[in-house]
Formats: structure tokens, sequence, C-alpha cells
């Protein structure tokens, strides 16, 4: 036998259906990791040099970041994230075609190359250099022959791209 409801549970108030937290959640954390992996961090890793006009290319490859140094008529310098450091090759040096290779320069990449050995990293063999649009091709030769006698393979080149 059944038995009829009373009238206090026949009149309680309809609750509104709430969505679900959880998969709200789950939705939100998907949306966040898509996010962070297709953000681009590349673009923060190299500053351009403050006077210095980069070359145009059409390359599409990501910049990457090694022992690093600018160019331009006044010298050879360290880089330091986009801001000159120290002087390694005067506006002497670049203009003393008696010269092959910087002097100064060469000094400060065997010690760059001793201390890595003293501290146990692996040998660095690339240089990212960022020249001035109007350097002399001799200054540049004399950088790229410097690198080589210090041992380092590979430079790299900062360009800027078209478009």
């Amino acid at each position: 036998m059944a038995f009829t409801p009373s009238k206090a549970k026949k009149n309680l108030p309809k609750k509104a259906e709430m969505p679900n937290l959880t998969s709200m959640m789950d939705l939100m954390t998907i949306i966040l990791l898509f996010l962070l992996k297709s953000l681009s961090v590349s673009g923060a890793l190299l500053h351009q040099a403050q006077g210095i006009e980069l070359p145009l290319s059409k390359i599409h490859m990501a910049p990457e970041l090694h022992l690093s140094f600018i160019i331009n008529s006044h010298g050879v310098f360290k880089d330091l994230e986009g801001q000159t450091g120290d002087m390694v090759a005067d506006a002497d040096e670049l203009a003393n075609d008696d010269l092959v290779i910087f002097e100064h320069l060469k000094s400060y990449l065997d010690s760059e190359r001793q201390l890595d050995k003293e501290l146990g990293r692996k040998q660095r063999e690339i240089i990212t250099l960022q020249g001035d649009k109007n350097i002399q091709y001799r200054h540049l030769f004399k950088f790229i022959t410097t690198c080589g006698e210090a041992g380092f393979s590979t430079i790299q080149f900062i360009v800027e791209k078209e478009g």
C-alpha cells in the first residue's frame, strides 16, 4: 500500500541546478595549460643593443643565448642583455689593418674557456654576435678569426626579421 506524501514535502521549493564546478575547473586548467604551452618566450632571451641597427634577414630560426658580443664602429663589447659591457677590442684595434686577431678578445675568450674547464662545464663552442649593419667586413673577419683561434667553432649573427 502506497502512502501519500505529506503536504510539507510536496511543497518544498525546488533548488536551481548548479553547474558542476569540477568539470569547469578541469576546462579552465586545460585552457591555461594550452596558453602556457603556446606562449613563446624566445623573444625575451635576447635584447637588441642600443645604438645598433641590425641587418635584415628572412631567416626563420629562433635565436639562442650563448656567449654574446656587440660589434660597432667603436669596438667590440661584451653583451649584457642588450647593454654594452666591457670593451674587449677598441676602435684602434678595429682600424689597425696589421692586426689579424684582437688580442684582448682572444685573452678574454681563453679565460672563459679556462673558467669552463675549472668549473667542469661543457666547453662552449658557440658565440652570438650583434653587429651593426654598417660594420666593415674586415672587422667581422678579424672577429671571426679571433674566435676561431680561441676554439669557438660557430658564430651566430643576430639579425632583424624582415616584415
